[in-house]
């Protein structure tokens, strides 16, 4: 890329550091990515996004996939969306479950959580073990681990749509159904000790919220919080959030406060929703997409934990509903959402897009990085004629140089 022409014609393009507000950054309309999916998981570190599996009926015997039934795809694969190139690539993999559709991830460090997830047809086949991938960005094969379990009899029993959260040494799960009935179950599994202990389950405690899959969990203050969730008939309130006290291993329902300047001052039930915990900030919460018995959700809602004020953010909308896609967060504040289903045809079809926005005011560096990769991506820096002058931390200029001139 060395000598490469400089675009002129747009010299004139000022960045600008924009807060709450969505840009598309990669479209389906690419042909370079991953194929359009649902049911599929996310996670980011600071340099680029991971994409595990999901599902398309759309896709047929003539594609180039690992696993397929009844002429129905899931993707069995492992994709990474590099932050600096705006770019895909397909990563060889070792080991992946088959059962990669409404499973649950959680990323440790650089340690990829995978657990939970079903094969087709939807509740026939599903993974009942905990797995392990490490992500590291020059790795030229990404194996996954089976996690060996000390106690097998003690399991959770298999179920897909659950939502796991990592605290401590613990991998909690919380929820999921086997596609036929739902649960609230709560157990962990001791990392060290590769040892699953159950918290509590409908039976032995009454006051257990509602039995539901694809929920959202977020641990803040000793609690794991329950955002949402539903069964195949019903979407569950946001209104009152179920909490699982981990130091009493008892649940408890913490009523929220609505937003005073809407009409509609909650957020709308939903199921099938993205969520994220804000990296600066651990009692600040978003949810986004989703959807009910009454369509798709495009908004996007902030909750304080302190405080339990829920605030629609108005200006960071998605153009359109979405709801069996993904979102997750960078370390430096910056929530990302791939796939899932739209409401922007009849029937509803299954989108390929990335859209990125800033949940809060990034520290000073990241913002100049931010700046930096959008006058290298519109041709106005040029990489490498034009790292020596930048001044870039090591740090930077090593992702530049890997990503950008290969």
């Amino acid at each position: 890329m060395a000598g490469r022409k400089r675009k002129h014609s747009k010299i004139n393009l000022v960045y600008k550091l924009q807060i709450n507000k969505f840009i598309k950054v990669y479209d389906t309309d690419y042909t370079s990515g991953p194929e359009p999916r649902s049911g599929h998981r996310i996670v980011c570190n600071e340099r680029a996004m991971y994409a595990v599996g999901g599902y398309n009926p759309a896709y047929y015997l003539n594609r180039s996939v690992n696993y397929i039934v009844n002429d129905e795809i899931l993707f069995h694969e492992l994709w990474r969306f590099d932050f600096c190139s705006k770019s895909w690539t397909k990563l060889e993999t070792e080991n992946m479950p088959l059962e990669l559709a409404s499973f649950a991830t959680v990323l440790c460090g650089n340690l990829l959580f995978l657990y939970g997830g079903t094969g087709l047809p939807f509740g026939t086949e599903i993974n009942e073990d905990v797995y392990t991938c490490k992500l590291h960005f020059a790795e030229t094969k990404f194996i996954f681990n089976k996690v060996p379990i000390e106690n097998d009899m003690k399991k959770p029993l298999k179920q897909y749509g659950q939502s796991i959260a990592i605290v401590g040494s613990y991998l909690y799960t919380v929820g999921g159904t086997d596609g036929f009935s739902y649960s609230m179950d709560v157990y962990r599994l001791n990392i060290k000790t590769r040892t699953w202990e159950k918290l509590s389950d409908q039976l032995s405690n009454f006051c257990n919220p509602m039995p539901r899959y694809r929920h959202e969990i977020i641990h803040y203050n000793n609690y794991l919080y329950v955002l949402g969730g539903g069964s195949s008939r019903a979407s569950f309130t946001l209104k009152d959030i179920p909490a699982f006290n981990l130091k009493t291993c008892c649940w408890e329902i913490f009523q929220t406060t609505g937003d005073g300047s809407l009409q509609d001052t909650f957020p709308a039930n939903r199921r099938c929703h993205g969520c994220i915990q804000d990296p600066y900030n651990d009692a600040v919460i978003l949810i986004n997409g989703g959807f009910n018995e009454n369509g798709a959700f495009n908004d996007t809602w902030k909750l304080d934990l302190r405080t339990l004020q829920w605030t629609c953010l108005k200006t960071m909308s998605l153009p359109y509903g979405i709801y069996f896609h993904s979102a997750s967060v960078t370390p430096d504040g910056k929530m990302i959402i791939f796939g899932g289903i739209t409401n922007r045809a009849v029937p509803p079809r299954r989108t390929s897009d990335v859209f990125a926005a800033w949940i809060t005011i990034p520290k000073l560096k990241d913002a100049c990085w931010d700046a930096i990769l959008f006058y290298i991506q519109n041709g106005i820096i040029i990489v490498p004629d034009d790292l020596k002058i930048l001044g870039l931390p090591l740090e930077y200029e090593s992702r530049l140089v890997f990503s950008l001139v290969r």
